[in-house]
This record gives C-alpha cells, structure tokens and sequence, in this order.
C-alpha cells in the first residue's frame, strides 16, 4: 500500500525490495526498487529473478489452478507483483473457493480476500474492493491490513487523495 500512495522512499524502499527479494516476491522487487531509484546488487538480484520467473507463470498458473488454495494464493501474488491483476483476481477467487486447508509453513485464511481485494483495486474496481476488505476476518494484522485498503478504495472511488499510508 506505500508503495501504491507513493510514498515508499529511499531507505524504506530499499528494505521493501531486500525483503520482497528474501520472500521470493521478485516482481515486486523489482517495481519497489526501481520506483525509488535504487540500482546496484538488489535491483540485478530483482531483475535477474523476476525474468525467470516470469518465464515460467504461465505453468505455475496452471499448477496453481489444480493445486489447493495456498498454491492458488501464492501464485495470485506473484501475478499482481507484475500488475497482471486480473488473473490474480481470477486466482485469489479459486483459493477462496478451496479454502487454504493444510499449509506448509505460514498461512493465514484472509491472505486470499485481501489478495481479490488488491486485485480490484487494481483494476478500479473500488466499490467492489471495499465491499472485499470490509469483509476481512482473521488476525489483527489482516484486519488492520483490510481496514487501511479499505480506506484507500474508498478514497479512490470518490476521486480524493488517499491519506499518506502509515497515518
């Protein structure tokens, strides 16, 4: 969300892409460091990363789409780091409808609505967005996490300015 609102600079961005780099978010990585600016080792590690796995989405879509809902989720992700929206739509709607049942490591039930709700916002689609986050059950951190998205769609939807993020 900070880096949407713009308001993710130098040494914010820099741990941004560190991490997203670290929690296998290579499109992600690459979009945080570029947008503030930052070349050098982390944006070569990004970009380098980010083609490979761009090369191979379209078979983790389809694994994606036979797997569970936790592999549909992650995949969903990866879709939205590179601004493919739609599928990741497409792809957080099917985790929903599966559930995310048994996961390996960490796993939350609201990953995959705040995930259709990210994807919305993506696609301008803020009413439907709000309606999403609103909708949000889970630990605190997905719900205030739900609740500041919300804030933002409902900001867009109305044509003003979102609050700088962190407020």
């Amino acid at each position: 969300l900070k880096y949407l609102t713009r308001s993710m600079k130098g040494d914010d961005a820099g741990l941004a892409g560190k991490l997203a780099i670290q929690l296998y978010y290579p499109g992600d990585a690459q979009t945080i460091l570029q947008s503030a600016g930052i070349g050098g080792k982390d944006l070569a590690t990004a970009r380098a990363a980010a083609a490979k796995e761009q090369g191979s989405l379209n078979a983790e879509i389809a694994a994606a789409k036979r797997g569970s809902g936790q592999d549909a989720v992650k995949v969903g992700e990866a879709l939205y780091g590179y601004g493919r929206f739609a599928e990741a739509e497409q792809l957080a709607r099917l985790a929903m409808s599966k559930g995310l049942g048994k996961c390996k490591g960490r796993c939350d039930a609201a990953e995959a609505p705040i995930l259709l709700g990210m994807a919305l916002v993506g696609q301008g689609k803020y009413a439907d967005a709000v309606t999403v986050f609103n909708g949000v059950n889970g630990s605190q951190a997905a719900t205030k996490t739900a609740h500041l998205w919300s804030i933002y769609a409902q900001s867009k939807s109305r044509g003003a300015a979102p609050a700088a993020a962190g407020h």
